[in-house]
């Protein structure tokens, strides 16, 4: 029976290859500090600038092997817990390289050709030859980004596919391309994903911006996205933007950006309109496109194995309004499924608090320190606000691998994927007790997080000090590994390739584990312990909230959503989305330069971001907010965070933040929320309000311009930390904390500190 329409659309699946350069190693228990760190992760690096994996690497260019068994049996994660990452060498079909990109990594698009006489399938229902690079944009492979084209039918996963990328990812410059069995344990897109394709000269006249997005409503609106939905297509807000990194000399890439989070197990269309030049010319679409839009006959397999599903996507768009003969471009994708998604960190979360139980993880105190508020005859050193800090360490359940010689970690996984508990590691703990606490008025606990690639001495700072004496709570802090100053080397080491991301996306998943043992630990073993010291320090488990800035902020709603302790959290400076922050960030230029380095374009730049955030998606807080808007704790309460956010910050872009309430309008945008500017399709939320909302300070610095996906550059000082001068925040934590609720402290017309 020919299947058409949406149902078309949602059984198709497309595929790639395998590739087989990873590493396997036994379990071990390391703590890695000071001078063993450093050398060990200079021994790594000097591994990392080497080529690849020695003799056994993967080749590139017109060596370039790919796999023809899509829609084989084999799911497993490919990751290094699987040994060699799926596949074999009589999987490969050495001449099936056509349109692979060039021998030194550059873009090379075009997808691969064959007579479709010779094409058989396998039964599965999957396409069974590999198409490495798309032809419908060929001016780089793998654009459009993101592609059904890159999707495998497989039964066993909640949306009916999985992600197969290809042999043809970006290559760095010793040759190593992106492994696609890092993410094949995901069965869609991210809900993030930036829609990336080239329009080669194509004048933006027209297209919506970040500040005007109505327009991309609109019937006649040149760019288009679209919701899938049993009753047809529903048109998604967004804007359009040219990819302000890109090289002199090159096409910039063209991103389309959702205004509103994707839906899980969702399908999307994404067509471009008739485009014209600076000049007005109408600029021509790709052959393949031509070829699957007009009918016409076509060589290119990745026209072949598409025009059904194609046929059915013109039908949906046709219904829509949108004429097919009235196309430049078009596609579809599929986003993942929040089962696939949230898997690790759930399974994760599970065993270790299985692990520690209700008495929390083994602690140990290795240095205490006293204050006195003013000078007396103890002796002791003076503080206003603290009376003890402490150094300490936790032994903590770990799911993850440490190895001399490689900063990452490993992520621990069994036969059948799923999360598996490792060796136990020792983590540094930091503690501060305010003067109110020892004598003797009961207090709460907050677990912060740190800012980026940051440590969990940060709680010393004068304001979060303040906070702890102002408001009457303990504060407790351990990094967040993968994204803490022990990840530093290790974060460098994936600019020269990205198949390190395991530093990150895979440390992540313990980091998030660990700080969910440390805040049961701190109401469980912790007040104990403290007792130990001063017979009068009282903790009262009932109040353990997180607070966290920058990036502390950015993953307080993972640690709130997945949380079983937590159920309110402080937000300072939070962002979502780090595929859309990256570069609109002030702080990662410098890891721009290196990627740029190390890979030959600035699409394969855009391309690694974009593998990249399919790897963040199980701790990037995009995938979890859902869970933290929609689900109670364990013990029926519900969960609620306070952002506080300042305008234009120059690290943390704002706008993902109200990308945030267009879409789940229940974390409210306080009003007035900014007195220039409304965004747009946002209702603003008045004083008091019960809940999660967004509080916006403004410290005099412009909403940036233009349509670059850069940084705020006006010449006024950044204001992302000037979030911490505010003392108003205090009293707005206090009454969150306390009652839930969002307060007016800034008079009601806006807050805008002097």
């Amino acid at each position: 029976m020919q299947v058409t329409g949406v149902a078309a659309i949602r059984q198709r699946g497309y595929n790639t290859g395998r590739s087989k350069c990873v590493l396997n190693h036994g379990r071990t228990l390391l703590k890695l500090n000071g001078t063993s760190r450093l050398v060990a992760g200079v021994v790594w690096l000097a591994l990392v600038v080497a080529a690849g994996c020695g003799d056994d690497a993967e080749p590139v260019g017109d060596d370039a092997a790919v796999s023809a068994d899509a829609g084989t049996d084999d799911v497993s994660d490919g990751t290094a817990a699987d040994g060699d990452g799926g596949g074999s060498d009589d999987d490969v079909a050495p001449d099936s390289d056509a349109g692979a990109p060039d021998p030194d990594g550059g873009d090379g698009g075009g997808g691969d050709t064959a007579d479709a006489a010779d094409i058989e399938g396998d039964g599965s229902g999957a396409p069974p030859l590999v198409v490495s690079c798309d032809g419908l944009d060929p001016a780089v492979c793998h654009y459009p980004w993101p592609s059904s084209l890159y999707l495998a039918a497989d039964a066993t996963r909640p949306t009916g596919y999985r992600l197969e990328l290809g042999d043809s990812m970006p290559a760095n410059r010793q040759g190593r391309r992106i492994d696609p069995a890092l993410v094949r344990h995901l069965d869609g897109f991210s809900l993030g994903s930036p829609i990336m394709t080239v329009i080669p000269g194509v004048d933006l006249d027209g297209f919506a911006t970040e500040d005007d997005i109505g327009p991309s409503m609109e019937a006649d609106s040149p760019s288009m996205l679209f919701e899938v939905t049993d009753e047809g297509l529903e048109r998604v807000p967004h804007w359009v933007e040219l990819d302000g990194t890109a090289r002199e000399g090159e096409e910039p890439t063209l991103y389309m950006r959702s205004a509103v989070f994707l839906k899980p197990d969702t399908q999307y269309v994404v067509a471009y309109g008739r485009v014209t030049d600076a000049e007005g010319a109408p600029i021509t679409s790709s052959p393949a496109f031509a070829a699957l839009r007009d009918g016409t006959d076509s060589d290119d397999v990745s026209v072949q194995l598409r025009r059904e599903a194609f046929d059915g996507i013109f039908a949906l768009l046709q219904d829509a309004g949108v004429e097919r003969e009235s196309l430049y471009l078009a596609w579809d994708f599929h986003t993942g499924s929040l089962e696939s998604i949230q898997r690790r960190v759930r399974q994760a979360t599970e065993l270790v608090l299985d692990e520690v139980g209700d008495e929390g993880a083994p602690l140990v105190f290795d240095e205490v320190r006293r204050y006195v508020r003013v000078a007396d005859e103890s002796g002791l050193p003076t503080d206003t606000e603290l009376g003890m800090s402490i150094d300490a360490t936790m032994t903590t359940p770990s799911v993850g691998r440490l190895f001399p010689g490689e900063p990452g970690l490993v992520l621990e996984l069994d036969e059948g994927g799923d999360v598996a508990l490792a060796d136990p590691l020792e983590v540094d703990v930091q503690i501060t007790v305010p003067h109110r606490a020892v004598e003797g008025e009961p207090v709460g606990v907050i677990v912060y997080g740190h800012g980026m690639l940051g440590s969990a001495e940060e709680i010393y700072a004068g304001h979060l000090q303040r906070i702890t004496e102002e408001l009457g709570y303990i504060m407790v802090s351990t990094p967040m590994r993968g994204m803490s100053a022990d990840d530093n080397l290790g974060v460098l080491g994936i600019m020269f390739d990205l198949n390190n991301f395991n530093v990150i996306g895979d440390g992540l998943v313990q980091g998030v584990a660990q700080t969910h043992v440390l805040a049961r630990t701190s109401v469980t073993r912790l007040p104990a312990m403290l007792a130990e010291l001063d017979a009068d320090i009282t903790v009262d488990p009932d109040r353990l909230y997180w607070f966290g800035g920058s990036q502390g902020g950015i993953f307080g709603p993972t640690i709130v959503a997945s949380s079983p302790d937590i159920a309110r959290g402080g937000l300072a400076v939070p962002g979502n989305n780090y595929s859309t922050l990256l570069s609109r960030s002030v702080n990662f230029d410098p890891f721009f330069e290196r990627l740029n380095q190390n890979y030959s374009s600035s699409h394969d730049v855009n391309l690694c971001v974009a593998f990249a955030q399919l790897w963040w998606d199980h701790t990037d807080p995009i995938s979890w907010w859902q869970t933290l808007l929609t689900e109670q704790t364990p013990d029926g309460r519900d969960r609620d965070v306070l952002l506080l956010l300042s305008k234009a910050d120059k690290q943390v872009a704002v706008v993902t933040n109200e990308i945030l309430s267009r879409t789940f309008p229940e974390v409210a945008l306080m009003a007035p929320y900014d007195v220039e500017r409304t965004p747009w399709g946002i209702t603003q939320t008045t004083y008091p309000h019960t809940g999660s909302g967004t509080v916006l300070f403004d410290f005099g610095n412009p909403w940036p311009t233009g349509r670059a996906n850069l940084p705020p550059n006006d010449a006024l000082p950044d204001p992302h930390p000037r979030i911490a001068e505010v003392n108003a925040a205090g009293a707005l934590l206090q009454a969150f904390y306390d009652d839930g609720e969002i307060i007016d402290v800034c008079g009601g017309d806006g807050c805008r500190p002097d």
